[in-house]
């Protein structure tokens, strides 16, 4: 489905840096180029990236694949209507439109949802206040808003709620094995996948697990990748590739240090087929239809996105960075159809 996104976002100037050609290329009159980026768009732009950015409360989209007369931000939503804190930690995209977040340690503990198209200082709906805090949140194709819960003071969960909020299952108990379930991510079956980011301080590694999508209550995980040979530690996002050039493998950014893409049957203590070393805390990661990975990087405000194969101490194709990207410690990523 095709989704529309904020028409009258302004387009303006941005830069990015072409680290294979070792340059950087600046649109330094935004007026002369945003008519033609304006008129262009749609055939030019097939995906928008869209990023948490924390250190500005602010959720941005980009138009995917980027080009040299780029565009800022179609929609910056940022402002103290909004109710982003300095704690967002996750986004996703529905198939109306509709762009959703949740706060880690937010006073409210509340799942946000943004209408369609929304930019600037706008007020969202939101879930009732809860006890725990809300960590990832996806949306399956049928609308259904699924969001990873942290609950110190019993068995952390995932809760399924209809596009109005409207309760339908909670899977949690000891037999999910869900601790910290910090990012969420579907395959094309709409099987859940889960990357659980144990609380720190702690000894223990975090771990993927996937879920039916029939799997309710007390249910046993589908499978788990985890184990030294996987290179796992502290997971910050899991992605499903659907691509065709990678359709079905698994992406995983870690905070230790690595960018691992796993094959799409890995399970057990796998190793990963791929494993990006060139990222220092990587904080979320996402594929665009061609395959190239994007990794956000907080310590640098950018998003690098590398070649489809990349891996080891890989250079950057492209580097999305710059004031006029408003990108500030970004987290977690999204990408979703324009």
């Amino acid at each position: 489905m095709r989704l529309l996104f904020g028409s009258a976002a302004a387009v303006a100037a941005i830069t990015l840096c072409s680290c294979a050609a070792s340059s950087d290329v600046t649109t330094s009159n935004p007026t002369t180029h945003e008519a033609a980026v304006k008129s262009l768009r749609h055939a030019t732009f097939s995906q928008l990236l869209v990023v948490a950015s924390q250190g500005n409360k602010s959720i941005l989209s980009f138009g995917i694949p980027t080009t040299s007369t780029a565009q800022s931000p179609y929609q910056d939503i940022h402002g103290s209507s909004t109710d982003i804190t300095t704690t967002l930690t996750s986004v996703s995209v529905g198939p109306s439109g509709h762009i959703f977040s949740s706060n880690f340690g937010d006073s409210g503990l509340r799942l946000y949802k943004y209408a369609t198209g929304a930019s600037g200082n706008v007020s969202p709906q939101a879930t009732p206040d809860a006890e725990g805090f809300p960590l990832g949140v996806a949306v399956d194709s049928g609308g259904n808003i699924w969001n990873g819960w942290y609950a110190p003071s019993e068995y952390d969960s995932i809760s399924v709620q209809s596009s109005s909020f409207a309760y339908i299952k909670t899977i949690g108990g000891a037999h999910t094995g869900l601790v910290g379930p910090y990012s969420l991510a579907f395959d094309a079956s709409g099987n859940v996948y889960v990357a659980n980011d144990y609380p720190y301080p702690s000894t223990v590694s975090g771990n993927v697990e996937e879920f039916a999508s029939s799997a309710t209550g007390n249910a046993y995980p589908s499978k788990v990748i985890s184990g030294s040979h996987t290179l796992i530690v502290q997971p910050t996002e899991v992605w499903v590739d659907q691509s065709t050039t990678g359709m079905g493998r698994l992406l995983v950014s870690d905070y230790d240090g690595n960018v691992l893409v796993f094959g799409s049957t890995a399970s057990g203590n796998a190793t990963p087929v791929q494993d990006i070393t060139s990222v220092a805390h990587p904080t979320g990661v996402t594929t665009d239809s061609s395959g190239n990975i994007y990794v956000s990087v907080p310590n640098d405000n950018s998003i690098r996105v590398f070649s489809p194969g990349a891996t080891g101490n890989a250079t950057p194709t492209t580097v999305i960075k710059g004031s006029s990207t408003n990108i500030s410690n970004p987290k977690q990523l999204y990408m979703a159809p324009f």
